[in-house]
């Protein structure tokens, strides 16, 4: 049986966007890092008010494509569903977009110090949708402070796990969150920032990688997925251990990878999936590649024993 839903328990105009997915696994995002910005260095050159709206309206809408494919990779960084946010986030970037576009009119030295117009679009519109995020999904007042210390204590677990080949306990994961957090913020107490082991339990039902591998929660399933939403967490721990079995380095490159897919870990800002377990794990970029792409054989091999076969290991 062939079917590329599989692992994509999610209603259909959810998955819709999912093939955006692939500008993340990769610097194919922005291909050739000085076409864009040769193209706004052109428009942001024109003198004739009129001309230059003009000129930015067709620059903007001829790579809408592009906004709301990263709209859809920030949705899946912050942990929500493109299906119901995709538009607001994409508005985001749209508008970072514009003001670049502006700051780069009065400043051309701006523009001139970037080798990638695209990433420094990413780069600048990520605190902005996490910010908006933040406050669009908490239910009360308090709530965005209590999200951001569970999203980054989601990270350290994720981190902890793929270095030490094992969950890490609650006090590790509590204790090297507040580490890193103290490292980087001026006053965690302040901002809310000090995170608990409340916010550990809060976690235990939550989309974070190894909790939803046992979790017996109640999931919807969907009518064009062979795989009920309950199973996709028993395939992703066969696949995870069938990889350190081969190479302890390899499962803990499918776990990170994993992870970033199903949980609630991700990339630092900045960074696209392969240079954020590159960089965990001290690995270069093509052996991260290559164990990646293993991970897929050994994904697609393990849903054939199940008698499920794909058309391509991509699909997995």
């Amino acid at each position: 049986m062939t079917d590329r839903t599989l692992l994509d328990p999610r209603p259909q105009r959810a998955r819709d966007a999912r093939p955006v997915r692939a500008v993340d696994e990769g610097p194919q995002e922005d291909d050739d890092p000085g076409a864009l910005r040769d193209e706004v260095a052109r428009v942001v050159a024109i003198e004739d008010d009129d001309r230059y709206r003009a000129e930015v309206s067709a620059l903007l809408a001829a790579h809408a494509t592009q906004w709301r494919r990263i709209a859809a990779r920030l949705c899946r960084t912050n942990s929500v569903p493109a299906a119901q946010h995709l538009d607001d986030v994409a508005a985001i970037v749209v508008e970072t977009a514009w003001e670049m576009l502006e700051r780069s009119r009065r400043d051309p030295a701006y523009l001139r110090s970037m080798r990638s117009f695209l990433a420094i679009v990413v780069y600048t519109a990520r605190p902005r949708v996490r910010s908006f995020l933040d406050h669009a999904t908490a239910p009360a007042s308090g709530m965005v402070a209590a999200q951001r210390r569970r999203r980054e204590l989601a990270r350290t677990r994720s981190e902890l796990a793929a270095l030490r080949g094992a969950a890490p306990s609650v006090e590790e994961a509590v204790r090297a969150t507040n580490e890193r957090l103290g490292a980087h913020r001026a006053d965690v107490v302040r901002q809310g920032m000090v995170v608990t082991e409340a916010d550990e339990l809060v976690l235990r039902g939550a989309l974070s990688f190894d909790e939803a591998l046992d979790s017996a929660r109640t999931t919807d399933a969907h009518a064009d997925c062979v795989l009920h939403a309950v199973e996709v967490p028993a395939l992703v721990r066969s696949v995870v251990d069938a990889a350190h079995a081969e190479d302890p380095v390899r499962g803990r490159v499918a776990a990170l990878w994993m992870s970033e897919a199903y949980g609630g870990g991700g990339p630092l800002p900045g960074h696209d999936t392969v240079v954020w377990i590159a960089r965990t794990l001290g690995l270069p970029r093509h052996r991260t590649v290559a164990h990646i792409d293993r991970v897929r054989v050994l994904a697609a091999q393990h849903l054939r024993d199940v008698g499920i076969v794909l058309d391509a290991v991509d699909s997995v």
